[in-house]
């Protein structure tokens, strides 16, 4: 089966996309940074990623109300968990979300 994974979300408002993850998962106690757009939403930690799998991999549109957890994640070994930064020009990390992240990966042509 093929999965896409997209996005990660760390420190409160940073946001990454990959198609790999190329870190180790941690606990999900490690994860519990609130977005800063919206509070009610994970994003990350201190060097830990809150990321997300999107399901609809095969589909054309993505639509961010259907990735689902993966969980908590480190940082990577010798370079990022995720191979991709969106720069705080693309979506500022003042008002990130799931959502905002979500988008601004889906423009970079992750599905």
């Amino acid at each position: 089966m093929k999965t896409k994974i997209d996005p990660g979300l760390e420190y409160y408002g940073e946001c990454f996309c990959g198609a790999t993850i190329a870190s180790d998962s941690a606990p999900e106690g490690d994860c519990t940074f609130p977005c800063n757009g919206n509070k009610n939403e994970t994003c990350g930690g201190f060097n830990r990623l809150s990321i997300y799998l999107d399901p609809t991999f095969d589909s054309i549109i993505a639509d961010s109300e259907d990735y689902k957890s993966l969980g908590c994640y480190t940082e990577g070994f010798g370079g990022r968990a995720l191979e991709v930064q969106i720069d705080s020009d693309v979506v500022d990390p003042s008002q990130m979300t799931n959502e905002h992240c979500t988008n601004a990966c889906g423009v970079l042509g992750y599905p």
